[in-house]
């Protein structure tokens, strides 16, 4: 059996068996559940996380921008690598939206001549939004600390900060910015947004999967933490690293391999 202790809305505690449990909270708070049931305070733990960057890009073949009945979903995907890493780096290219309209300064209907041209010039703008893999990006060490007078133990993030990480993102920018002359389109340097929060990034691996588990935060190939039979994690939290691509249907795909072999055996 495999207890569940938890709090309703109105305040109260409770408890719940089950014969086994899977558990899919996402990778912060799956983390933080296996930290507290092990009361595993002050255990420092690495969440890993991609990290990107937004590119500007100038087209010398201007689209049509008809906004706001348009699409400006991506419509080009690139995945290439640099010449710091071999990991691969997604890259998915789009036209402006109404983020990219409001930075620079254009309102709908129009409200002079500059902002009637600055939409006429966006048709000749695109934006590259990279993603790159965690092994070369920074990611949090994550820790649980036990509060007293009943308040609620807090989880503590703190910013990985890799010397390495500045390097693969500045090669990813410049590897773009060769691929984007054969195509035409020229990244626009200065306004490359390259912060902490810039492109979308995923965070994952702080509970990583391996055929033997050593670590009291290692899972098995079925996603149980060490010591736990009728547990199994079936998020990110248990990749053992996070690529560039998207993972919303590779978290999707090892929670469905998870499950089946579990009910196979």
């Amino acid at each position: 059996q495999v207890d569940i202790f938890y709090r309703t809305k109105e305040g109260n505690y409770k408890s719940d068996q089950f014969d086994r449990i899977f558990v899919g909270a996402g990778a912060v708070n799956s983390t933080r559940l296996v930290l507290k049931s092990k009361e595993l305070y002050d255990y420092e733990v690495l969440l890993k996380s991609t990290a990107g960057f937004i590119a500007p890009m100038l087209r010398l073949k201007r689209l049509p921008v008809d906004w706001p009945v348009a699409n400006t979903l991506p419509g080009l995907f690139l995945e290439y690598k640099s010449k710091y890493s071999d990991r691969w780096i997604h890259a998915q290219v789009s036209t402006p939206n109404e983020m990219v309209f409001e930075n620079i300064g254009v309102e709908f209907p129009y409200k002079n001549w500059l902002q009637r041209f600055k939409h006429y010039a966006s048709g000749h703008l695109g934006l590259a939004l990279c993603n790159m893999h965690s092994d070369d990006a920074n990611g949090y060490r994550i820790s649980l600390k036990k509060e007293l007078n009943g308040k609620a133990d807090c989880l503590y993030s703190v910013r990985e900060q890799r010397s390495e990480s500045s390097i693969a993102l500045e090669s990813a920018i410049a590897q773009l910015t060769k691929l984007g002359r054969k195509l035409g389109c020229y990244v626009i340097s200065p306004m490359v947004r390259k912060g902490a929060n810039s492109a979308s990034y995923h965070v994952g691996g702080s509970l990583p999967m391996c055929a033997h588990p050593e670590k009291e935060t290692d899972t098995d190939l079925l996603g149980r933490p060490k010591g736990l039979q009728r547990v199994h994690i079936v998020d990110s939290s248990v990749f053992t690293s996070l690529p560039g691509t998207t993972i919303g249907l590779l978290a999707m795909a090892n929670s469905m391999r998870i499950a089946t072999e579990v009910e196979l055996n």
